[in-house]
């Protein structure tokens, strides 16, 4: 966190927020482990995040020229709360496996977070789409 932090040192405007966003994950993460009693579910949260950004990428690069930006953040979150859903389905029918509205939980707070990130991309550094 120090060596990042120190990249935005010089950009004064880009460095108390970056602390903010670092701090508050860690303070999310230390709830999440005092919450969860199988601190191994946490996974679901970059697992997710992961694959929002992911699949931001690839609705952008097909269908960003036609779809708002503001619509294209629900059209991703829906598809990925939609991959979740189907993923704690198929596990609930597996023998040894169980669905899990917890997991479920975790998996929206993932994607959540993965449309965060994309968010703070997409203002800070990347190209602007027209609303």
């Amino acid at each position: 966190m120090v060596l990042a932090g120190g990249l935005f040192f010089w950009d004064r405007r880009r460095f108390l927020p970056f602390v903010l966003v670092v701090v508050g994950i860690m303070a999310m993460g230390y709830g999440f482990y005092c919450i969860v009693p199988n601190p191994y579910e946490l996974i679901h949260l970059p697992e997710y995040a992961v694959l929002t950004v992911l699949l931001f990428m690839a609705v952008r690069g097909s269908f960003g020229k036609w779809m708002p930006n503001r619509r294209l953040y629900f059209v991703v979150g829906g598809i990925a709360m939609g991959i979740s859903a189907a993923d704690e389905l198929f596990q609930g029918i597996l023998p040894n496996r169980f669905f899990g509205w917890r997991d479920f939980g975790l998996n929206g707070l993932g994607v959540v977070l993965g449309l965060m990130v994309v968010w703070a991309w997409m203002e800070n550094s990347g190209p602007r789409l027209e609303d």
